[in-house]
């Protein structure tokens, strides 16, 4: 699937993480101090009215603006499944944002809960792509039981989705965590259909996404923000390194199919591996003017999803659309003006 990208202003961003604070405040859920939400609140506010990173003035602005990206991110998922009839289902996992990191792709900062926040946001795709769902519970930020992590319905197709958000760039170790993903889809029943979704985080070269001169914590060759001319350059990066991850699982996966006809990995239907990376600052944005970040007018942050999937035979065709759909809203950009959430 080809690489999306999507530019948006503070101004949106803003918002948008306004939002979603109101919506967790919905729920009781009270984000506490130094979790990954904060830092995504302020790091957010703090370039709209101080002009600069609230972590530093000098230090690498990059990781804030990771945390930015995850918020926006996650609270254009939710909102864009508020008033479907699963939503309630989303509820329990609300809570873990209180302490978390931001759930989505570009996050490095890693934390126990994070696997438990990406399921929140695969839940939504899967909504958006016309399944009711459920989720197991949390349990204090670890799986009571591995069952799968989504189960979705749709009709009289039920369909069983693992979560793996492994922090590592080792192909080895993202096919165990794509076997202990089959493994789970095959705790429950025998019908239906199998699907293991992978956050390709740990394989995306996030600081060649985001350029850089200069020296971090320098006051006399001070960091500078640079930005790709042609973005079609950045979305290569990107898919470079998803294809790569994706050919070296599919060579693990041949091998071990052929090694052990009956493992698990030969019974799952397929697998989708995602991203969303920022993957420049664009051009007369954020500036460096006396030793202090600046938000120019028009500051805009340019990010770029991509998904890939792998359709494994023999499987029901209905399960396989399926894939391809949430491939579709893995990749969809949701926040628009005024951090108004679209389909379009």
């Amino acid at each position: 699937m080809a690489t999306i990208h999507r530019s948006f202003t503070l101004d949106e961003a803003l918002a948008t993480v306004a939002k979603l604070e109101a919506l967790l405040s919905e729920f009781g859920v009270k984000v506490r101090t130094g979790s990954g939400i904060e830092r995504a609140f302020l790091a957010t506010a703090g370039w709209e009215y101080e002009g600069r990173s609230p972590s530093g003035t000098l230090d690498d602005a990059r990781p804030d603006l990771r945390d930015v990206l995850g918020a926006v991110d996650l609270a254009a998922n939710l909102f864009s499944v508020r008033t479907h009839p699963s939503f309630d289902a989303l509820v329990g996992h609300l809570a873990l944002l209180a302490t978390a990191d931001p759930s989505t792709l570009p996050v490095t900062r890693y934390s126990a809960v994070d696997c438990q926040l990406f399921e929140l946001v695969v839940a939504c795709w899967a909504m958006r792509a016309g399944a009711l769902v459920s989720l197991e519970l949390p349990a204090g930020g670890k799986k009571t039981t591995p069952n799968p992590d989504v189960v979705a319905t749709l009709r009289e197709l039920v369909v069983g989705i693992a979560c793996k958000a492994p922090n590592s760039a080792s192909s080895e170790t993202y096919y165990q965590r794509l076997k202990e993903g089959a493994s789970q889809t095959l705790r429950r029943a025998a019908d239906g259909g199998r699907l293991v979704v992978l956050n390709a985080r740990g394989r995306i070269p996030f600081d060649g996404l985001q350029p850089t001169t200069g020296t971090f914590n320098s006051s006399t060759d001070v960091p500078r923000y640079g930005a790709f001319l042609d973005p079609d350059e950045s979305g290569r990066v990107l898919s470079s390194a998803m294809e790569e991850l994706n050919r070296e699982l599919a060579t693990l996966h041949e091998s071990d199919v052929r090694n052990e006809p009956s493992s698990p990995m030969s019974r799952i239907d397929g697998w989708l591996t995602s991203a969303h990376v920022p993957t420049a600052i664009v051009a007369n944005g954020l500036r460096i003017v006396h030793g202090r970040r600046e938000r120019s007018d028009g500051f805009v942050h340019s990010s770029a999803k991509h998904a890939f999937t792998v359709r494994l035979l023999p499987a029901d065709p209905q399960v396989h659309i399926f894939l391809d759909q949430l491939a579709v809203e893995a990749n969809r950009h949701l926040v628009g003006a005024d951090g108004a959430v679209s389909l379009a």
